[in-house]
């Protein structure tokens, strides 16, 4: 799913299932304290998410999702949102 480019996974689940999965070469996340930036490489971490836009960038394009976020994994470079 990822490549040089995009070595990121994007992945937005809610309780219906899948609504996105995505490679991402970067994400950015509306975390309640404050947006969270996210490249490769970054930290195991659980963000807890506030109401409002993710965007991440796929092949130089920014994209935006409404995100209604309840909290998000990042690890091994794939961003998990599990959203409601």
């Amino acid at each position: 799913m990822t490549d040089s480019n995009n070595p990121l996974r994007l992945c937005i689940m809610s309780p219906n299932g899948t609504l996105l999965d995505t490679a991402a070469s970067s994400v950015r996340l509306a975390a309640v304290d404050g947006s969270r930036g996210v490249r490769r490489g970054h930290p195991t971490a659980l963000v807890l998410l506030a109401r409002g836009k993710l965007e991440y960038v796929k092949d130089g394009v920014t994209h935006s999702f409404d995100a209604n976020g309840v909290f998000a994994e990042i690890k091994n470079d794939t961003v998990t949102v599990i959203a409601e």
